[in-house]
């Protein structure tokens, strides 16, 4: 059986979603320096309390974010009205 440590999918991921600040504080340290992380996204919890030493440049989105940035896109994209309405 292989065993792979979850920090390992980490260092080659563009993206990390978190389910809320107390597990980013706890992993991050282990990830900040080598991976090539472009943003997170947090799904619960407030954004403040997320230790960011080192990797201050780092975006963050909450979870709502996320949906607003996709219903924006879509909109412009297709040039639609509020789609969540559809939904």
């Amino acid at each position: 059986m292989i065993t792979l440590n979850c920090c390992s999918y980490i260092y080659c991921s563009i993206a990390l979603a978190v389910d809320n600040p107390e597990l980013f504080n706890r992993i991050a340290g282990t990830f900040h320096s080598k991976a090539t992380l472009r943003f997170v996204i947090l799904l619960w919890g407030e954004k403040s309390s997320l230790n960011f030493s080192g990797i201050e440049e780092l975006p963050v989105f909450s979870y709502q974010e996320i949906i607003d940035l996709g219903q924006e896109s879509y909109r412009a994209f297709f040039g639609a009205p509020d789609s969540s309405k559809y939904h």
